[in-house]
C-alpha cells in the first residue's frame, strides 16, 4: 500500500548548492542520505567518495544543473533525482535516483520519478532511460508500473587494486 506523500515535500535543483529561508545544503551532503543502505549494485558501496560519485554522474551526457533535484520532507533530505541530457537522441537518462530509508515504502520513489519525467518533458525531451541492478526488486517494479521496458542486460564487473 503506497502511503501518501506529506504535504511538506518540496523539490529544489541545484549548482551544486541551493539556499532556502530554513537551511544551506549542498549536494555532497545530500547524496549519501540517499546512499544508505542501498537496493542498487550493493558490492559498490563505499568503494568511491562522494565527490568522485558526483563526478562521475555529471560527465554521463549533458549535464544540466535544473535536472539535479532533491526533495525535502519537513526541512530534511528524503529523495534525490539525477537526469542528464542525452542530446544526439532528444533524451535523458537517469543517472541516480535514491531515496533515503526514513522514507522508503511511502510513494517517494514513484513522486521523484513522476517530477523528473515532467522536468523531460517540458525540455522538449522524448525520451528517458536508465540502468538499474535486476536484483533490485523494489526499483524493478516501480520502473515496470512507470512504463519502462527492458532493453538490454549488462554485466558490471569491478576489482580493488592493492597500493
Amino acid at each position: 500500500v503506497e502511503l501518501a506523500l506529506p504535504v511538506s515535500l518540496f523539490f529544489f535543483f541545484f549548482n551544486d548548492t541551493a539556499t532556502t529561508e530554513i537551511y544551506t545544503l549542498s549536494l555532497h551532503d545530500a547524496l549519501p542520505i540517499c546512499y544508505e543502505q542501498p537496493l542498487d549494485c550493493p558490492g559498490l558501496r563505499g568503494m568511491r567518495q562522494t565527490d568522485d560519485v558526483l563526478t562521475g554522474h555529471r560527465v554521463i551526457g549533458s549535464f544540466d544543473a535544473s535536472l539535479w533535484q532533491v526533495a525535502m520532507t519537513n526541512g530534511q533530505v528524503t529523495g534525490v533525482i539525477l537526469l542528464n541530457r542525452t542530446p544526439q537522441q532528444s533524451a535523458a537518462e537517469l543517472v541516480y535516483l535514491g531515496v533515503s530509508p526514513m522514507a522508503r515504502d511511502k510513494g517517494l520513489a514513484r513522486a521523484l520519478m513522476r517530477h523528473g519525467m515532467s522536468l523531460c518533458a517540458q525540455r522538449g525531451l522524448r525520451l528517458l532511460t536508465l540502468a538499474v541492478d535486476q536484483a533490485n526488486e523494489p526499483a524493478m517494479k516501480l520502473y515496470r508500473r512507470l512504463g519502462f521496458t527492458r532493453t538490454a542486460r549488462k554485466v558490471a564487473m569491478i576489482r580493488q587494486l592493492k597500493h
